[in-house]
Order: C-alpha cells, then structure tokens, then sequence
C-alpha cells in the first residue's frame, strides 16, 4: 500500500470517526428513548448493545446495567404487550413499524409507549419510543365521555380544563377560551404556567406534581390567574385527579372568575376597616370626655364639701360668740 492509499484510508477512518461521534451526540440528546438490540443467534434472544440518555431517564436504569443484557431479562412484561412479535417482523423483513406497547404491571396497564422500530443492519433493530400514557388516557377517558357529556362540558359556566403529567393542556370548554381569552389554536402550546400570575407559578406547579406522585392536595383552592392580554384574575379552583386503571394521568379542573367577589370583599373588609377605626375614634374620644367629667365632678364635690365644712365652721364661732356674749 503506497502513501496516497494510507492517507485515503486514513482520512477515510477519520471521517467514519467524525460521523460517530455526530451520531453519538445526536443519539444522546434525543428527547425520546432509544434503544438498539442485537440478535444472538446462540441464546435465540435480543441483546441490548447500546441506549441512549432519554433511555436511562425514562427507565430509571443506566447504560451500564442494561448493555449485553437479554431485553426480556429486563423488561419480561413487553412479551405480553406484542412488542416481541413486532421486533421478530421488523428482523426478518426489515420494515419500519409502528408499535403502541401497554407496559402492564400486575394485570393492570402503568404505561402506554409509542415505538418506531426499524434496522440498521441484518441483526441490529433499532427502537425508538415515548411515552404516551398520560395522553392515551386523556383521550380514552374523553372519548368514553365526548357524546354523553359534550353538550354539558360545553355549556356549563365555569371553565373546564384536562392536564397531563407535565401540567400541559390536553382539553379545555369554550368557557377557559373566553376567560383568558386564548383562542381555539393556541391551546395546544399552553401549559398551566402560561395562564398562572407569576407570583403563584411555584405554588401552583408544587400543588399539581405533588398530585401526580399521588400525594392528597386540598380539592379547592383560590389563585390569580393570567389572561393572554396580561391582566389578572381571581380564580376559584376545584381540582381533581384523573385515575384510569391505576395510573394518573393528569387533573380535571373547574375553574371560574371571581375577580367581582375579590373587589366586593376588598371593598368590604376597606368599609369595615373605615367604620372600625371611626368606632375607636369616637370611642377615644368619648373616654376623654367622661374623664374630663369625671374630673369635673370630682372638683364639683369637693368644692361642695369644702364649702360646707367652712359652714359648720362658721356656725361653730356664731355659737361660740353667743356664748361669751352672754
């Protein structure tokens, strides 16, 4: 092999380097979850070779503890989901595929995943999925609902409102578009954050993740919400959260404007405020009057009994006089 050809082949490696550290920075920072599998011939099971970080996050195990490790060894309850048979399919004929895997844990579905499984050689499969169960239940629970209720979900006077896991907007009635005066389009991009006052974002995220680790959170509560146009409202709350075959989804709530009632109080607790502190004025000053007459009295009675004591006193001399007179 002459110079030219080792630098050729040289430049060739480090291209083939170059890419792979671009695909490994790229396949790190995917947000969904990747996972590539390996067919041993030997132990006629799939290998885990390589995941990616959203992988480690979303399972709770890391890179370490899964590579070369049979993936029903780890995950045995995705022979029941189907999952299985899909990844057989896509080693033999190669096709990309779709995939929703129910992840069920002691008969009862925990997590529902979207997968696209496709390969990148004869025996590497790849998968890469997120997880839909949040929204998959949402949207079931709506659907099992939509005809019965829709007419009363659309016409009742408070707003309505359906959040996922994360807090973001999955459905609200035409009443939360009026009252915070978000139209039709934008509510696919809003999060419970967007129409909260900035003073009670951590409130208000503390009391629905808390929700979502199932911990008890008071029902109803009062925050002051966001409109689009920035100005605030007072709003009175009552949360509720979604269950649907043991696992939480998100929270219903219903919501309506008590900005009126807030000004009214206000104006209230002012009037009385007002009145209270004209009663102590005026009772203040009562209690300096009756001390003023209370000293006078008291000057009044002993002006009397003093002139009183002088009578006696000059009854006592005329008695005195008559005596030596005589």
């Amino acid at each position: 092999m002459n110079h030219s050809d080792i630098t050729a082949s040289n430049q060739h490696e480090l291209s083939i380097l170059a890419s792979e550290k671009r695909y490994k920075s790229l396949f790190d920072f995917m947000h969904d979850a990747c996972v590539i599998l390996e067919f041993n011939v030997e132990q006629n099971q799939y290998i885990i070779v390589e995941v990616n970080q959203a992988f480690e996050e979303i399972e709770g195990l890391s890179r370490e503890k899964v590579l070369n490790k049979q993936l029903l060894q780890l995950f045995p309850s995705i022979e029941k989901s189907g999952l299985i048979a899909i990844i057989n399919e896509v080693h033999h004929d190669g096709k990309k595929r779709h995939h929703k895997t129910f992840i069920y844990e002691n008969e009862i579905v925990k997590r529902v995943h979207h997968n696209v499984l496709f390969n990148i050689d004869e025996d590497k499969i790849v998968i890469i999925y997120n997880d839909i169960t949040s929204k998959y239940i949402t949207n079931e629970l709506l659907k099992k609902s939509e005809e019965k209720y829709r007419s009363l979900v659309e016409n009742i006077h408070e707003a309505l409102i359906v959040e996922d896991v994360n807090g973001k907007l999955v459905y609200v009635n035409d009443r939360f578009c009026k009252m915070f005066g978000y139209n039709e389009n934008e509510l696919k991009l809003l999060t419970l954050k967007d129409y909260t006052a900035p003073e009670w974002h951590e409130q208000i995220l503390e009391r629905h993740f808390a929700r979502m680790n199932g911990k008890e959170v008071s029902t109803n509560f009062e925050y002051e919400g966001l409109r689009k146009d920035g100005t605030k409202i007072w709003i009175e709350a009552r949360v509720n959260t979604l269950v649907e075959a043991g696992v939480i989804p998100g929270t219903l709530s219903l919501e309506k404007d008590i900005s009126e009632r807030k000004a009214a109080d206000a104006e209230l607790k002012e009037y009385r405020e007002s009145l209270e502190k004209m009663v102590n004025e005026r009772t203040k000053e009562l209690e300096t009057k009756n001390m003023e007459l209370e000293s006078f009295n008291n000057l009044f009675i002993g002006r009397e009994f003093r002139i009183k004591e002088l009578r006696d006193q000059v009854k006592d001399l005329e008695n005195q006089l008559a005596e030596y007179m005589m």
